[in-house]
C-alpha cells in the first residue's frame, strides 16, 4: 500500500478547518454542535488518520431541513410549476402566488403528492422529506386518494442509484403506476442515478432541486497521477489506499458502506441522517479499537 504523508502544515489545516466548522455551527449554517465534531476527530489517533478525518469533515456536503424547504419552495414555482403547465395540470395563466396558496390550502384537487415510502420502510428517507414539505403544502389533504387525480408527484431526499424508487414503482398500485403524469422529486440527485432512472423508469419525469456529479466524490481522480485535493505530496490513490485500510482498523465485522453504496465516497450528510452513498466511517455508532467511540452523524432509514 502506498504511504500517505502527513504535511507539515497539518495543524494550520486542522485549524483551517475547525474554524470553518465552528463558523458553520455557531451561525446555523450547519445543524449540530461543533462539539460534535471535535468529539468526532478525537477518535483519530495517528496524525494520518486524523488527516484523512479532516479532509473528510472539510468535504462535506450539508443540507439542513431550513436548506431543504428553501430548495423545494423554488422548484415548487420554477420547474415543476412550468412542467405542470405543458401538461396542461395547471392552466398557464396561473401566477406564482395563485400557485402557492392553492398548494397550501389544498386546494390542487387534481394533484397528489406521495413521499417514496417502501414497504417496510418507517418512512425515514421520503417520509422526513415529506414532513418538512407541511409548511409548503397541505401534505395531510394532498396525499389522500381522491377522483380525477391527473398528476402525482413523488417526494424524496435523495436519489442514488435509482434502485429505491424502482423498488417502489415494483410495489406501487396501479392508481400511480398507470397515472399518466409521474413525476419525481428528489432534493438531490447523482447524475448515475439520472441516467440510471431516465433508463429505467422513462415514463418518469425526474425533476430534482440539485444534482451531485461524481467530480463531488472524495476521491475523484481523471488520472492515477493525481494530487489529492491541494494537497501536494500525496496522490489520490495513496489517500485512498490509506482511508480503504482504515477500515480493517476501525470498522466492526460486517460494516458495509466503508466507501459508500456503489462504492461512490459522496460525504452527504442531511439534518435527518446520511443517505447509503455517504461513507459509513461518518455515521458508524461503534468500532473494535476502543469503546468510546463518538458517533458524527446517524444514518437515516
Amino acid at each position: 500500500m502506498d504511504r500517505i504523508i502527513v504535511p507539515s502544515n497539518l495543524e494550520a489545516f486542522k485549524t483551517l478547518v475547525l474554524g470553518k466548522v465552528r463558523t458553520y455551527c455557531r451561525t446555523g449554517i450547519w445543524p449540530w454542535h461543533f462539539d460534535t465534531f471535535a468529539a468526532w476527530l478525537s477518535n483519530f489517533e495517528s496524525g494520518e488518520d486524523e488527516y484523512i478525518a479532516l479532509q473528510l469533515i472539510d468535504s462535506l456536503i450539508v443540507r439542513s431541513e431550513s436548506m431543504a424547504i428553501a430548495a423545494f419552495a423554488k422548484l415548487l414555482s420554477t420547474d415543476l410549476l412550468q412542467y405542470l403547465i405543458t401538461q396542461r395540470i395547471v392552466p398557464p395563466e396561473i401566477n406564482i402566488k395563485s400557485w402557492r396558496k392553492q398548494l397550501k390550502d389544498g386546494r390542487c384537487e387534481n394533484i397528489q403528492f406521495l413521499p417514496i415510502r417502501l414497504n417496510g420502510d418507517e418512512g425515514e428517507s421520503g417520509g422526513a422529506i415529506f414532513r418538512q414539505l407541511s409548511t409548503l403544502i397541505n401534505t395531510n389533504r394532498l396525499s389522500r386518494d381522491r377522483e380525477n387525480i391527473h398528476a402525482i408527484i413523488l417526494i424524496d431526499d435523495f436519489l442514488g442509484s435509482g434502485s429505491q424508487l424502482n423498488e417502489f414503482i415494483a410495489s406501487a398500485p396501479p392508481r400511480i403506476t398507470g397515472c399518466t403524469t409521474l413525476i419525481y422529486c428528489p432534493l438531490m440527485a447523482t447524475t448515475y442515478g439520472l441516467s440510471n432512472t431516465l433508463r429505467d423508469q422513462p415514463n418518469i419525469k425526474v425533476i430534482p432541486t440539485e444534482v451531485i456529479s461524481d467530480e463531488q466524490s472524495l476521491f475523484h481522480s481523471n488520472s492515477e497521477s493525481d494530487f489529492f485535493k491541494d494537497d501536494r505530496e500525496n496522490k489520490v490513490s495513496a489517500v485512498k489506499a490509506h482511508y480503504e485500510n482504515m477500515k480493517t482498523r476501525y470498522a466492526s465485522k460486517g460494516m458495509s458502506f466503508w466507501s459508500g453504496r456503489d462504492n461512490k465516497y459522496l460525504p452527504i450528510a442531511f439534518e435527518w441522517g446520511c443517505p447509503n452513498q455517504t461513507p459509513s466511517i461518518f455515521w458508524m455508532e461503534h468500532t473494535p479499537i476502543h469503546s468510546d467511540w463518538q458517533q458524527l452523524f446517524y444514518r437515516r432509514a
